[in-house]
């Protein structure tokens, strides 16, 4: 199913395997996706939890510094 799916994430379809693609791409980890079967994830969901939730404490500050209401109190 894997590969079916890569093969059509390839050649430019929409599916599962895209949007894995775009996930891992945006927390800085396109490497394990593209050199897939290289690396031993033995470690790799908690390192990507606690990426994914830096970032969103990262994003969550940043709108709280930049909101205008807040600024007030």
């Amino acid at each position: 199913m894997y590969k079916v799916g890569l093969d059509n994430c390839n050649n430019g379809c929409k599916n599962w395997v895209d949007n894995v693609k775009k996930l891992l791409c945006n927390y800085g980890f396109a490497h394990i996706f593209d050199e897939y079967g290289h690396y031993s994830l033995n470690g790799f969901p908690v390192i990507f939890k606690q990426r994914v939730i830096d970032c969103f404490k990262q994003d969550w500050h940043s709108s709280l510094d930049n909101n205008s209401v807040l600024l007030y109190f």
